[in-house]
């Protein structure tokens, strides 16, 4: 997995966290398998744009918050 899937992969698994959602309820309501989004978090399968719009959706967030700086994502998330 390249260093930007990754750092949106943490951010995903972060907010996942800090809103204490499972990863099979974020899954289905962003139109998943759980399955399906697993491979997304462990980079066997590619992130597409829809999939990213969807997931933040179903986290309640906006997309900028993924691709952000970390610095800049601190500012969003605080």
């Amino acid at each position: 997995m390249d260093k930007e899937t990754q750092s949106i992969v943490d951010r995903i698994t972060k907010i996942m966290q800090d809103k204490k959602m499972k990863q099979s309820a974020v899954a289905r309501a962003a139109g998943l398998s759980p399955k399906e989004f697993c491979d997304l978090l462990h980079g066997r399968r590619v992130f597409r744009v829809q999939y990213v719009s969807s997931i933040c959706e179903s986290l309640g967030v906006d997309v900028n918050e993924l691709f952000a700086s970390d610095d800049r994502n601190a500012e969003l998330t605080n």
